[in-house]
């Protein structure tokens, strides 16, 4: 039962990791090619309903670094951190 439960939140987390990345080569890609992808398309629209809510905290509780975010790379080692924890458990 705790082995199912392990197992259902490592998959959401490894989910989430992947929205995560996702993100942020798209908004790479945005940077580089503007208007190639806009906030509004599909794809982007769901990532950035995923992610958002997790990195909003994270970015106001960082200091404001410029136009760097570091918002998804806290939230990754975030996750590593818990993936760590649960292989202990």
């Amino acid at each position: 039962m705790i082995d199912t439960l392990i197992n259902t939140i490592r998959i959401c987390l490894n989910l989430i990791s992947l929205a995560v990345l996702f993100r942020v080569i798209l908004s790479w890609i945005g940077v580089i090619s503007p208007g190639l992808i806009s906030p509004s398309h599909p794809i982007m629209s769901v990532i950035l309903q995923i992610t958002e809510p997790l990195l909003r905290p994270i970015r106001r509780a960082l200091p404001q670094t410029g136009t760097v975010d570091f918002s998804p790379l806290v939230l990754m080692f975030s996750i590593i951190a818990l993936k760590q924890i649960m292989d202990r458990i």
